[in-house]
């Protein structure tokens, strides 16, 4: 009994304090810990620092990546350059499965832009010599000031090139691989992301052409059959026609996108005849095709009064822009909507694909209705119905 009460006192005892043995911390591990402190905050300051310098280096990009497709825009055959571009956009948000506005090239674009505006500043002085010069015919059509001032202006030509060649020179002599990296890019540019640009969007225009050619071509016959016979039979049967093929176009203009964008993903000239798998691709994300055809198909209607009237065409880069600033939204989310749909095996749910069907009907119809009103103001008339610079070649009516 006494040995069963000494076990139960043992029992109920409060066990010994027991404190924590204190690790002492090695001088290197705390020098580690404070250069980690000092990366991160440097890292961060330098970040801070150089936002404002990056933000404005991308906007001189993509002010001058801009008006370099808005002018390429304006020079036959080169055209095809802008639909590739706008198609790689495209190709671009599949692959990084984010509808954010990012431009391809436009940091590389920013160092043109640069270059261009010092030149352009510099050769300011030249300019408004030139045009006192122009002034001076008038003042002393045969006069000593008139010769001077040209004796003087042809001077500082002279000069503004030797002061090009020295910054050159500098330039090179301070850091000698620059003259190779500008070599180098022009040759990639000229001769390597030109020349696939121009193939992705001629190959691009030829498909969606020939998908766009027959509704179309339906509209243009009811409507001379409207033309030819002024009777009221064939008035009726003129339009009928046409109402068909305003149906078609807004059933095949919304696969065009569809396949369009999967086609820039691909680069296959066989993906234009894979209507099923076109067809599974909506299912698979459905709202995100939604907003993209939308999109496209939408903002591209304004565009239409740019084609009214011909346009010079050394003015016509400027509605170029336009064209190309207003086409950008809906490849952004064309690709983005590709790449959500290619991320997905299954597809969505009937509610949300049948809400996104009904809700093209009326952007289809609405698209479809202006193309077939376009014939009537735009200064191609009936051809103009062709040019469709929604999906192919987005330019203003150009004229010499």
């Amino acid at each position: 009994m006494a040995g069963y009460e000494q076990a139960l006192s043992a029992v109920s005892q409060e066990p010994p304090e027991v404190r924590a043995q204190e690790v002492p911390v090695a001088a290197g591990d705390q020098r580690e810990l404070g250069r980690r402190i000092w990366s991160a905050v440097g890292g961060f300051l330098s970040w801070v620092l150089r936002l404002p310098w990056q933000v404005l280096h991308l906007s001189v990009g993509t002010v001058t990546l801009l008006v370099a497709l808005a002018w390429a825009s304006t020079v036959p055959v080169v055209q095809w350059v802008v639909l590739g571009y706008l198609l790689h956009v495209s190709a671009q948000a599949t692959q990084r499965n984010r509808p954010w506005p990012w431009l391809p090239g436009a940091w590389t674009a920013g160092w043109w832009g640069w270059t261009l505006m010092a030149l352009a500043l510099t050769a300011l002085p030249l300019w408004i010599g030139a045009l006192i010069l122009e002034e001076a015919h008038w003042v002393w059509p045969q006069g000593e000031p008139q010769a001077q001032l040209q004796q003087a202006l042809q001077l500082g030509v002279w000069v503004y090139g030797a002061f090009w060649l020295i910054v050159a020179g500098l330039v090179c002599w301070i850091r000698p691989q620059t003259f190779a990296q500008v070599r180098d890019h022009v040759w990639q540019l000229c001769f390597g992301h030109l020349p696939r640009l121009w193939y992705l969007g001629f190959r691009g225009w030829l498909g969606a052409a020939l998908w766009l050619v027959v509704p179309v071509s339906v509209m243009v016959w009811g409507a001379q059959v409207s033309l030819a016979q002024p009777s009221e039979e064939a008035l009726s049967t003129g339009q009928l026609v046409s109402l068909l093929g305003m149906l078609l176009l807004a059933f095949v203009v919304v696969q065009v996108v569809v396949i369009q964008t999967r086609f820039a993903h691909a680069r296959q000239m066989r993906v234009f005849w894979q209507w099923g798998q076109a067809r599974r691709c909506f299912a698979q994300a459905p709202l995100a095709w939604w907003l993209g055809i939308s999109l496209l198909l939408t903002l591209a209607l304004p565009l239409y009064v740019f084609k009214l009237a011909v346009i010079p065409q050394d003015a016509a880069w400027l509605p170029g822009v336009l064209f190309i600033v207003m086409a950008l939204p809906g490849r952004w989310v064309c690709g983005w909507a590709l790449g959500r749909s290619l991320h997905r095996s299954q597809p969505r749910r009937w509610l949300w694909r049948w809400l996104a069907r009904v809700g093209l009907v009326p952007v289809a119809l609405v698209y479809a209705l202006v193309v077939y009103l376009s014939q009537y103001a735009v200064w191609h008339g009936l051809w103009g119905l062709y040019e469709q610079h929604a999906l192919l070649l987005p330019i203003p009516t150009i004229g010499h």
